[in-house]
């Protein structure tokens, strides 16, 4: 995942001066999502030499466009007639269970 592939996801051509700051929501949502899976044996991070893995990506990009976009509903919520409302991740769930196949090791009860 490159910050190339989160402006693209934004609508971005080019990523500019901003290469920095997305790189910091890939890095955010990648953390998050890592510690989701929660894999067994930890030898490298899940995104580095690895096979490309398509869901997990996928995930990853999402939660880093929320990352993006929270910067401008760091207060609140910021309303957008095309869009609705704009509000910070303030929940991982919905991208919890979407990487749940890939979850290496469960907890018990």
């Amino acid at each position: 995942m490159t910050t190339a592939d989160l402006a693209w996801a934004l609508g971005y051509k080019a990523v500019g001066t901003n290469e920095e700051q997305l790189q910091r929501c890939l890095d955010a949502a990648d953390t998050e999502c890592y510690a989701a899976v929660d894999p067994v044996e930890v030898v490298t991070p899940l995104g580095a030499g690895v096979e490309p893995m398509a869901l997990y990506d996928s995930v990853v990009l999402q939660r880093a466009v929320e990352w993006w976009k929270a910067n401008d509903a760091a207060f609140g919520a910021l309303g957008y007639s095309e869009t609705g409302g704009l509000r910070p991740p303030d929940g991982f769930e919905r991208h919890y269970a979407a990487l749940a196949p890939m979850k290496e090791q469960w907890g018990l009860a």
